[in-house]
């Protein structure tokens, strides 16, 4: 939609016959065209900045220390549990569904049981939380 198509509410796309002159400066104005007015300069300031909050000037790029060696590892190794207990809970979970459905015997429980430990490596791994890994990996074995 381009800005001289018809029925347009834009004041910029009136003629000039029927503009006001506060709508013909504000126009030059909105294209660049200043004609000779200063106007002035508003700067924005943040809504809702906490009262006390450390204030960063605009532009300045704040960095993180690099990782170290091992810290990479965690991380490597923290996608590789999300991925494999995610498959497991997924895979668990529609084992559980099909014996629910072929019978209905109390078979589906126990299975609804060992959704827990995928559940705890899902949420280990996305946590950081050994202890909740070590669950998963005592699930696994």
């Amino acid at each position: 939609f381009g800005s001289s198509h018809l029925g347009s509410n834009n004041r910029c796309d009136r003629s000039a016959a029927m503009m006001t002159p506060e709508d013909t400066r504000q126009c030059a104005a909105e294209r660049g065209e200043a004609m000779g007015e200063t106007f002035p300069v508003v700067q924005g300031t943040p809504i809702g900045v906490p009262v006390g909050a450390p204030q960063i000037p605009m532009g300045v790029l704040v960095g993180a220390p690099p990782l170290t060696v091992q810290e990479q590892v965690v991380l490597n190794y923290r996608t590789a549990v999300l991925c494999f207990s995610g498959l497991d809970f997924a895979t668990t979970l529609l084992k559980a569904i099909a014996v629910l459905a072929s019978t209905r015997d109390s078979m589906w429980l126990s299975l609804a049981v060992l959704i827990l430990g995928p559940l705890c490596g899902m949420l280990g791994a996305k946590t950081l939380n050994r202890p909740l890994v070590s669950v998963y990996f005592a699930f696994c074995i």
